[in-house]
């Protein structure tokens, strides 16, 4: 970190390899700093979110995942990592609405197994959604 006090990647692999029970707090301070540094990278704010999603800091993560889609609205990996932080914090109709502009925007360079995970996250989001809506 002394060499390169300013990379974004580096404080976000130095977040990956703390260990948040010997050091509490250093990992989010690194991710913070990360974040804070990549304010333009989506690809770095997106590792960042998610790894506090990873890590269950929800709270912390979502406006990184919303910086993330406002650089780059039709970036399914954004939207995928903003809507599955909003389907952990009890947003489920907005979940789903991410989760179909995922789909929407797939197209044919997409990979199978790529697009049959959105498919079963989406599948996922309906049915936990739809589990805990209360009855009329």
């Amino acid at each position: 970190m002394r060499d390169h006090p300013d990379d974004a990647r580096a404080w976000m692999l130095l977040a990956e390899l703390l260990d948040p029970s010997l050091e509490p707090g250093a990992q989010a301070a690194a991710r913070r700093r990360a974040a804070s540094l990549a304010r333009d990278d989506v690809a770095t704010l997106i590792r960042v979110t998610d790894s506090y999603n990873e890590t269950g800091n929800l709270e912390e993560g979502l406006p990184t995942a919303r910086r993330a889609l406002e650089l780059d609205p039709r970036s399914p990996a954004a939207l995928t990592s903003l809507a599955f932080l909003s389907f952990r914090s009890d947003g489920c109709s907005k979940a789903k609405r991410l989760q179909y502009r995922v789909r929407d925007l797939l197209d044919g360079s997409t990979t199978a197994d790529f697009r049959e995970a959105m498919e079963e996250r989406l599948r996922t989001f309906e049915r936990k959604c739809n589990a805990n809506r209360p009855p009329r």
